[in-house]
């Protein structure tokens, strides 16, 4: 039975990142949809969303302000310091969801790829909040909870 569940869990994580992977192909260089952050969620989400950490506030807000502040420091310090950059957003991020009770892990790794990213990600200003990072945490959401209801699984 533990392995039946391992399974549908896996696979539906496989169909989650494999639907945003289909959209990025689809969008070729038009859209930026896929994230190292997103593996991260995607643990959460499907192997583990009755943790705390894979609630939806959590998700939602986690990456919201860790995107928010990921691309303050690269526009504000990348320049001065790469390393000091991505060290203050990671910081700040973990700071905020905790004060605020939004911690979701991958948020770190949201504030990270804003400052360390390609130029891709750079190029994307403040826009990387909505695309991936809003975008990409609404797809899986929803092709969780779909997965959800069609295997009765949590």
């Amino acid at each position: 039975m533990k392995f039946k569940k391992a399974a549908i869990k896996g696979f539906n994580s496989f169909i989650g990142i494999g639907i945003l992977g289909l959209l990025q192909m689809y969008f070729k260089d038009d859209l930026v949809l896929l994230t190292g952050a997103f593996g991260a969620t995607s643990v959460l989400l499907f192997a583990a969303p009755e943790s705390p950490l894979a609630q939806r506030k959590n998700m939602y807000f986690g990456h919201l302000v860790s995107a928010i502040v990921g691309v303050t420091c690269y526009k504000l310090l990348f320049d001065l310091s790469p390393e000091f950059a991505v060290a203050t957003a990671v910081g700040i991020s973990i700071f905020l969801m905790t004060a605020l009770n939004i911690l979701h892990p991958p948020g770190g790794a949201t504030a990270y790829i804003a400052v360390y990213g390609n130029s891709a990600i750079h190029e994307l200003g403040y826009l990387y909040v909505f695309i991936p990072v809003l975008i990409g945490v609404f797809l899986l959401d929803n092709i969780q909870r779909t997965q959800t209801k069609l295997t009765n699984e949590n």
